[in-house]
């Protein structure tokens, strides 16, 4: 590990997103997997004479399982909470209880070394703060959204009344969630209610997936998948799904616009879902971003390039392009 390099993404993370401040207790939530960076995450903490604490578990299998009992206690406890895990813990029930009780947390997933050098992780974040949360209350003021691309993708789904969040990674007051350097702006849609088609030419935020190759073709009924097409991709796409054995996973559950300018697909989960250009719908668990959808046995985010997004018939992204409220 290039120590000397990453510490400054590390400060990064523990100074701008954070703000840890002295005497704070700090929990890092950690599996064997992602030791070396806890400890470098640990030592910037340190600096800034806070209480620091590492939770060290086995990797939990796939996104948004809960971890052990004893963890999500510690977390509860904790004034900030760096969630350092093989796979995000964003949509557990844990993570949620922490967030309620007052905690400032960052949910890591996937993180690497790469991650901490990553031009991605160099934004102003307090800048792009605004940007953020415009483009999560047009979310929220809008009943519809309709997701087209030039190839070929005619998505339709409800909103509702469902409430957008801003991933502003600007953690200062009680209770807010970052996840740097992923800046998005997400909403969960009303289940049941996607139609149409929907092609993902970006990647699917899964270890043996990364970025895609070729097009995968899903169609949408009532909300769900119910056909997969395209090549060797959309076959293993298919079969992974096929083993999760659980009908719940083929429910959409989540919308999200990347907003982060020095973002690029790379294959990383936290950096692409937080790509400017692109945008991503997500399968399973939403039950934590406002929707119902609580049994799955996991979130698999999707993400696809140069969308046309429009809400209510407005465009807010045009070809990837962010369009300014009219």
């Amino acid at each position: 590990m290039k120590r000397f390099d990453a510490s400054k993404g590390a400060k990064i993370l523990v100074e701008n997103c954070l703000n840890v401040k002295p005497k704070e207790n700090v929990l890092i939530v950690t599996d064997t997997n992602m030791l070396e960076i806890a400890e470098l995450l640990a030592s910037v903490v340190s600096e800034r004479e806070a209480i620091v604490t590492i939770t060290i578990m086995a990797p939990l299998p796939v996104p948004g399982m809960e971890p052990p009992v004893p963890v999500a206690a510690a977390m509860k406890a904790a004034d900030v909470i760096m969630m350092l895990t093989t796979h995000t813990m964003t949509p557990s029930q844990a993570r949620q209880e922490a967030q309620k009780a007052g905690a400032r947390i960052l949910s890591l997933g996937s993180y690497t070394t790469d991650v901490l050098l990553s031009e991605a992780l160099m934004v102003d974040f307090i800048t792009l703060k605004p940007v953020v949360g415009e483009v999560a209350d047009r979310l929220t003021r809008a009943e519809k959204a309709r997701i087209t691309s030039e190839m070929g993708t005619d998505l339709e789904l409800s909103l509702g009344e469902r409430k957008a969040h801003a991933l502003t990674n600007v953690c200062h007051e009680k209770g807010t969630l970052g996840s740097p350097p992923d800046v998005e702006a997400y909403i969960a849609p009303v289940e049941d209610t996607a139609e149409g088609i929907l092609y993902l030419d970006g990647s699917i935020c899964l270890p043996e997936f990364g970025l895609l190759k070729d097009p995968i073709k899903l169609t949408f009924r009532k909300g769900k998948i119910i056909k997969i097409e395209g090549g060797e991709e959309a076959r293993r796409f298919k079969e992974k799904l096929e083993s999760l054995d659980d009908p719940e996973m083929y429910r959409l559950a989540e919308l999200g616009i990347g907003l982060n300018p020095k973002a690029k697909l790379l294959g990383n989960p936290l950096i692409d879902e937080g790509a400017l250009g692109t945008a991503h719908i997500a399968l399973g668990l939403n039950y934590t971003y406002g929707g119902i959808i609580k049994e799955a046995k996991t979130h698999i985010d999707c993400i696809f390039r140069r969308p046309t997004i429009e809400l209510d018939g407005k465009p807010i992204l045009k070809r990837g392009e962010l369009i300014a409220r009219s």
